[in-house]
């Protein structure tokens, strides 16, 4: 039988079974959102956003004086 016959008994079996996922299933991070650029002053039009995409038409390189 697939079913409890009460509604104390499905909660019951709900919390046995969220308790042996969270203690049983590995886990690892898919996305590390820590990360550092190090960019040269001479660096012109650098953004920086959340997903670490460049835009590579608005970088431009100041010329040195």
């Amino acid at each position: 039988m697939n079913t409890a016959p009460t509604d104390a008994e499905r909660r019951a079996a709900l919390i046995a079974c969220e308790r042996l996922i969270a203690e049983e299933v590995p886990y690892a991070p898919v996305f590390f959102a820590i990360r550092t650029q190090l960019v040269h002053p001479s660096v012109r039009g650098w953004r920086n956003n959340a997903v670490q995409q460049i835009d590579w038409r608005e970088l431009s390189v100041e010329a040195p004086k």
